[in-house]
């Protein structure tokens, strides 16, 4: 772990995307406790039984009901419903950026709201994974002074 930038202790190699999702999904009720998850509709994140859970796509779910991790899916860049899906109280949210090409600024809007309503019930967001034309944008717009931006999402759990 020489290179890891400070603070980094552990690292987690996958062979895939839906693997990393797993451990993410692992990672959450580690450090949360939690069973439930919230996740985005329209995202893909695999076909694996867990990584199921996540996606909203009845297409890919139906055949495999129940899954094993209760999810709640709400629409993307819906500050509201996300806010009605997770438990009133302290509350932790990471936000994997990796398959965001672009941001405008409904979703700038959207993600500050977010972050605001979150720390409002004593929780926070983390932002991970972003891809380097986003983060620029974010950084230019000095979000990454409103709220820490992780290389990857096992990291921002980490910092919790």
């Amino acid at each position: 772990m020489t290179i890891a930038p400070d603070g980094v202790r552990r690292a987690f190699l996958s062979n895939s995307g839906t693997e990393a999702i797993e451990a993410a999904l692992k990672f959450a009720r580690a450090a949360t406790g939690r069973e439930k998850i919230v996740a985005a509709r329209r995202g893909y994140h695999g076909r694996t039984f867990g990584a199921l859970s996540a996606t909203a796509d009845r297409k890919y779910r139906e055949p495999f009901m129940p899954l094993p991790i209760p999810a709640e899916h709400v629409p993307f860049n819906d500050g509201d419903a996300l806010e009605a899906a997770v438990d009133s109280g302290h509350y932790r949210l990471v936000c994997d950026m990796t398959n965001v090409a672009y941001i405008n600024s409904a979703a700038l809007r959207t993600l500050a709201d977010i972050i605001s309503r979150t720390r409002a019930n004593q929780g926070d967001l983390r932002l991970a994974a972003l891809p380097p034309k986003v983060r620029r944008v974010l950084q230019i717009v000095g979000f990454d002074r409103y709220s820490a931006i992780f290389d990857t999402a096992e990291e921002a759990l980490q910092d919790f």
